[in-house]
């Protein structure tokens, strides 16, 4: 048989799978063509974040939040003491426990107990608005004060002056009222105002925003 018959003889036997292999390799071709295309097309996203200011605050003071829309910097707020010649006798406790005398029990302490004599004066910590007036057995009289961006204080355990009321604004060092005995839950810890600090709901250390002669 010459070369060329042998030829022949090769393509007939084998003409449909060297035509289907020329046929994947097209569509491969032409597959690889079409997503270099598309990948020369596109633009790969670049994420940049939030700037952030470097400037540093001062000691005893937090951030309340910012306005993202205008891209405003933090406000930073710092409480005054709100008690007359005030000073700490019981601290913050989130992870640990501290015993209570007056009811025989540990358990964390979720505000800062601030000593001062009877009849003391209550200052508000920071600039808002009297969100309510509320006494109970346990912890006397107490006011909640809104200061906005999710932030509240609560003075317990303490006689309102007359004239404040709810709904009243009201700037930072404006006298509440005087400190009383009416905190049934620690009067055995003597004359002293309970202070909360709410963000979020959540209850959070006072002290992070009290600006004292330790932390200025």
């Amino acid at each position: 048989m010459s070369k060329k018959e042998r030829v022949i003889t090769f393509l007939k036997k084998n003409g449909f799978y060297m035509g289907l292999a020329v046929a994947v390799l097209a569509i491969t071709i032409i597959g690889a063509v079409a997503l270099t295309s598309r990948n020369s097309n596109s633009v790969t996203p670049t994420f940049k974040p939030n700037s952030v200011s470097n400037s540093s605050t001062s000691s005893g003071s937090i951030s309340s939040g910012s306005n993202s829309s205008s891209g405003s910097l933090p406000t930073v707020l710092t409480f005054i003491m709100p008690v007359e010649n005030g000073e700490v006798t019981k601290e913050y406790t989130q992870d640990t426990v501290v015993f209570n005398q007056t009811l025989g029990v540990y358990s964390a302490h979720l505000a800062v107990d601030i000593s001062g004599v009877e009849g003391a004066k209550v200052f508000c910590a920071y600039d808002g608005v009297i969100e309510s007036i509320e006494t109970s057995y346990l912890l006397g009289t107490v006011i909640t004060i809104d200061h906005g961006n999710n932030l509240k204080t609560k003075y317990s355990s303490l006689d309102v002056s007359e004239d404040i009321s709810v709904g009243q604004t009201v700037n930072k060092g404006e006298e509440l009222g005087v400190i009383s005995t009416a905190n049934r839950q620690e009067y055995k810890d003597g004359a002293h105002l309970h202070f909360e600090v709410l963000k979020n709901n959540e209850k959070v250390n006072p002290m992070d925003y009290i600006m004292t002669e330790d932390n200025k």
